[in-house]
């Protein structure tokens, strides 16, 4: 039983340790966003408009501060659409580069949050890296209309922070709930967490914090419940048979090897699912955890099935797309996460256990250089385009990913 208790002797330099002041977390942030301008420096070279960011934009500048309160997609996305206000107040030239200069922004809040003495994670720094080299960022980061993806993770950062001390975190700690809480389904998910954070703290700002939580999702299911319901066609049967597969390939394959192991069959990828299943389960309920491991990795495995849970629903008609090669990573981004980090505590123990972590973030870290540099997006020539931009006047614009437009009438894609 005693060796379950052991710990590796931490050296006066470590991932464990480092970065402790504030400085150096200025600079590890810095360096991290470093890492993600390399990857897609076109998104603030030759910043351009993506899919729903023109679609926000124009409603922005047709119904201004109304589209605080307008759903999309049934919900509310409150940091996007302040995001496009502050677009209307410059040229539209830069509109763009505002855009995702904005969510590079969200993300260093994340890893700032991520860093923070308060957030009682092992090997943090490892975890920021794993976040920044994520092997398939396309439809994740430098994406104004995906900001709510790396958003939601402050609220489960938030589940593993000691409570405020000082007005000002408490005042960090309840913006940060209501903006991520009135931004995407998150705060419906997790605030079975943060009632069960509140139970076992008995703290009355653990209490606050469950209480916002839960007024968010309370917003967010009432706009759910009140949006129009749209009548779907040809809807292609739920093919349950494929979840397994999906957990293969999601929770295995595409983070050690990423599109490559597409061509696994579906039986080899549900094989591979079953298996990582069952090792999630050993790594929550093995023998030697103290309480506050073993509460921490029930966290992180709930978090995995309740997001993962809620993408499969929201993709119950296209479910075979999830162990396809279209840029769906957003979908399965938290569940991810949630796994990366469970498996990072690992690395406190001796033997066989931090053995086999070390050789996952290997094997990750190979397949994010694999996958480290993302393909820029097509020059639509904004520069002479933006000129188009004219309160009243007509326009439609082309914008990226190809097929998608810009236009003065709100129709969309």
């Amino acid at each position: 039983m005693a060796k379950y208790h052991a710990r590796v002797v931490k050296p006066a330099f470590s991932l464990r340790s480092f970065p402790r002041t504030l400085g150096s977390q200025l600079i590890f942030v810095f360096l991290c966003g470093l890492i993600v301008f390399l990857r897609m420096p076109d998104r603030l070279l030759n910043a351009q408009f993506y899919a729903e960011d023109g679609f926000f934009f124009e409603q922005a500048l047709s119904h201004g501060l109304n589209t605080l309160i307008t759903p999309y997609g049934g919900y509310l996305l409150t940091v996007q659409r302040l995001i496009t206000l502050l677009g209307t107040q410059v040229k539209p030239l830069y509109v763009p580069l505002l855009f995702n200069g904005l969510t590079l922004v969200v993300l260093f809040t994340v890893l700032f949050r991520l860093l923070s003495s308060r957030v009682k994670l092992t090997y943090k720094p490892l975890l920021a890296l794993a976040l920044v080299a994520y092997p398939h960022p396309e439809d994740l980061f430098l994406t104004m209309e995906n900001t709510m993806w790396v958003l939601s993770l402050v609220l489960l950062i938030m589940l593993f922070s000691d409570d405020p001390k000082t007005i000002w975190e408490s005042l960090g700690d309840y913006v940060f709930i209501v903006l991520s809480g009135l931004t995407g389904v998150f705060s419906f998910l997790f605030v079975p967490l943060f009632i069960f954070k509140a139970y076992l703290r008995r703290s009355k700002k653990s209490i606050i914090s469950a209480i916002l939580v839960g007024l968010t999702a309370v917003t967010q299911v009432y706009f759910i419940i009140t949006a129009p319901k749209v009548q779907a066609l040809d809807l292609s049967p739920v093919e349950f048979g494929y979840i397994p597969a999906i957990f293969g390939y999601r929770f295995v394959m595409h983070l050690l090897g990423g599109i490559k192991f597409i061509p696994l069959s579906v039986g080899t990828l549900t094989a591979i699912g079953v298996l990582s299943c069952i090792g999630i389960a050993v790594l929550v309920f093995m023998k030697g955890l103290n309480f506050k491991e073993r509460m921490m990795r029930l966290i992180l495995a709930f978090v995995m099935g309740i997001t993962a849970a809620a993408s499969l629903f929201r993709l119950k008609h296209s479910l075979p797309m999830l162990v396809s090669g279209e840029p769906l990573a957003r979908y399965m981004f938290l569940p991810q996460v949630a796994l990366i980090w469970l498996i990072a505590q690992e690395l406190s123990f001796p033997g066989l256990r931090r053995r086999i972590a070390i050789i996952f973030f290997t094997l990750f870290f190979i397949t994010s250089l694999t996958y480290f540099k993302k393909e820029p997006l097509k020059d639509m020539h904004w520069k002479e385009t933006s000129k188009k931009v004219i309160a009243g006047s007509y326009y439609d614009i082309l914008i990226n990913p190809v097929g998608w437009h810009f236009r003065s009438e709100n129709s969309g894609l």
